[in-house]
């Protein structure tokens, strides 16, 4: 796999096979959610025709290539991606508007985490596996008629969310996770890694119930959940999301 090949792959299809799928299709252009960045507008555009993507929130773009050194880390690695995976993706001029791709998560099966590249994932984000084990599963599952494997993180829904070293996923219907202990203090996580590495720092806490959002755009599901409990903390990241999530809770908190 080099570079020119590389580039003639469909960026649409691609982040599809990725889990991402497009908030919306206008013409010859599909808008996601950045895969770069948390938000919970579509700002990441595709241009079909051009095969090239564009970031609005980071005001960059570029092919392919240029994605996925974002997403990966390297030329290299984002090459070697790609060959390994050559038989998930293909070589073609993007797919006229009228192209239906069924992009839909399938779960296959679930396991105790026992894959070495899913302990070294953990281990690079600082989460212990028995903290891991306790909490998240191996989760093998399907898109479209491409195989994938994660941290599998469950929903109320009984959904997962699903994270790997590449890239991050979800099966429907996306949910928020309540984790209690009957307690009269909950503390409010945005993400599930956020959750274990406070796991990981306060292994012998339980004197609290746990909810973990999972969007950003479930944080209204919260309301009803909070009024039972006498305490609420909220851990969450101090970037403009975190501090608009904060801000969004404290309407459903009373002080």
């Amino acid at each position: 796999m080099n570079c020119t090949e590389a580039k003639k792959i469909d960026i649409v299809m691609t982040l599809k096979e990725l889990g991402f799928s497009p908030i919306k299709e206008i013409n010859n252009e599909a808008w996601f959610l950045s895969p770069l960045r948390k938000e919970t507008k579509p700002s990441f555009k595709v241009h079909k025709g051009k095969n090239l993507y564009f970031d609005f929130g980071q005001g960059q773009g570029g092919n392919l290539v240029d994605l996925l050194v974002k997403l990966i880390g390297s030329v290299e690695e984002a090459l070697k991606y790609l060959s390994q995976n050559k038989n998930s993706f293909s070589f073609h001029q993007p797919p006229n508007n009228n192209a239906v791709i069924d992009n839909k998560t399938i779960i296959k099966k679930v396991i105790d985490i026992q894959h070495f590249g899913l302990i070294q994932y953990l281990e690079k984000r600082g989460i212990l596996i028995n903290i891991a084990r306790e909490f998240c599963k191996e989760v093998h599952y399907s898109i479209g008629k491409s195989n994938y494997f994660g941290i599998g993180f469950q929903s109320n829904s009984q959904s997962w969310e699903l994270r790997n070293k590449y890239f991050k996923s979800a099966s429907s219907p996306k949910d928020i996770t309540c984790i209690s202990y009957r307690n009269s203090t909950v503390l409010i996580f945005e993400g599930f890694m956020d959750f274990l590495s406070h796991r990981v720092i306060f292994p012998n806490q339980t004197n609290s119930d746990f909810i973990i959002c999972n969007s950003t755009a479930l944080i209204k599901k919260l309301a009803d959940k909070l009024e039972k409990y006498a305490n609420v903390e909220i851990w969450l990241d101090n970037d403009n999301s975190g501090k608009k999530l904060q801000n969004i809770l404290n309407l459903f908190i009373v002080t």
